[in-house]
């Protein structure tokens, strides 16, 4: 049975349920009341505090009263509909809820998976499995799920949030630069396997490790010291380069075309440094302005997009990948003209030892 808890900030407006966040924020909350009343309820959510505003509001829940903060009130999404009850007449149901829980954050690889908690168990890891494979940087395999729930459980990667309602919800933040750490380190412990064990399994949850052995963090020490002692010794005896052409230098040219800060680079998931070639850019991005049909954003989307779905589905290792793509050659007179093209995705160090990725043709190097 549903539970009406009252809002003392604002007469006429209740809530059936809600959900927070680890900041306290309002991850998920359903507001029912009069129409007037809860827009006049939303509306105090964008005014200063002087002019009647709100950051945060009660909620007496029957276990007590519970503060719940607003957040960023640009952050969240609404949708409402009509309740039709004997007693009050009409009303207006509204959920409010985080825009991630709709629309992941692919570039800082955040989600939030709302369920109902009648929801089975088996159906809601299901769901959560497909949302972490689509938020991760690196191929998961699905043999892995259990380890791999465990060990973002326990870094809190995934967080099951507090609340009271018929929903629940796990919030879900990855950090890239510790994942493949993570991946690495349970890899050589034998936690995660490639092929399978005596058992028939590619698991060994046993085996996990939450960060690398001391031994194995010395041991890349001591090698990153002895290439940069080796270095210096070949400069010693050979001298430095008298020039050395950099990415920087090739984007700066016009030979590379850096597409980092695009949407389109950060909605297909990059989220690292990405650079197309001068002939990629041309042939299968540039597209005239009097032909319509196409144009640069929608065909740079499909190379991006493309470039991260193989990187996320490809079983090889390595520094090179090769991948498809349906275009229009950019001197078509239709769009009717798709013709499928393969391109190479070269993923290696920057001028600085960061990790950047360049996509060329096939016989560009």
């Amino acid at each position: 049975m549903t539970t009406l808890m009252k809002i003392p900030d604002v007469n006429e407006v209740f809530t059936d349920g809600f959900l927070i966040d680890d900041t306290g924020s309002i991850a998920f909350l359903s507001l029912i009341g009069r129409d007037t009343a809860i827009q006049e309820f939303r509306a105090r959510w964008s005014l200063p505090v002087s002019q009647g505003g709100l950051i945060d509001f009660q909620v007496e829940t029957p276990d007590g009263t519970v503060r719940l903060s607003l957040g960023n009130p640009e952050s969240l999404e609404f949708l409402s509909g009509r309740l039709q009850t004997k007693i009050f007449g009409n009303l207006i149901q509204v959920f409010v809820y985080k825009d991630i829980a709709q629309k992941p954050d692919f570039a800082n690889r955040k989600a939030l998976q709302l369920f109902r908690r009648i929801e089975k168990v088996q159906e809601v890891e299901a769901k959560l499995w497909t949302l972490i494979k689509s938020l991760s940087p690196l191929p998961l395999l699905d043999e892995w799920k259990e380890v791999i729930f465990s060990l973002f459980k326990k870094k809190d990667w995934i967080k099951a949030l507090p609340g009271i309602g018929e929903l629940s919800a796990h919030a879900v933040s990855i950090p890239e630069n510790e994942l493949e750490t993570l991946l690495k380190a349970n890899i050589q412990s034998g936690a995660l396997l490639a092929a399978k064990n005596e058992a028939g399994k590619l698991i060994d949850p046993e085996k996990s490790v939450l960060a690398p052995p001391q031994c194995l963090v010395d041991l890349q020490e001591e090698l990153d010291d002895t290439f940069k002692e080796t270095e210096e010794n070949i400069h010693e005896i050979f001298g430095k380069p008298i020039s050395v052409y950099t990415r920087s230098q090739a984007i700066e040219d016009g030979f590379l075309v850096d597409v980092s800060k695009t949407s389109e680079a950060k909605e297909s998931g990059f989220v690292v440094p990405v650079a197309l070639t001068r002939e990629v850019w041309d042939n299968y991005v540039a597209w005239p302005s009097d032909i319509g049909g196409q144009d640069e954003k929608g065909r740079l989307w499909d190379v991006l997009y493309m470039a991260h779905h193989a990187i996320k589905t490809s079983k090889a290792n390595g520094e090179q990948l090769l991948y498809k793509l349906n275009c229009v050659p950019h001197d078509s007179k239709t769009c009717s003209d798709a013709t499928e093209v393969t391109l190479k995705l070269v993923s290696g160090p920057g001028d600085n030892g960061e990790h950047v990725i360049t996509i060329m043709k096939p016989n560009e190097s």
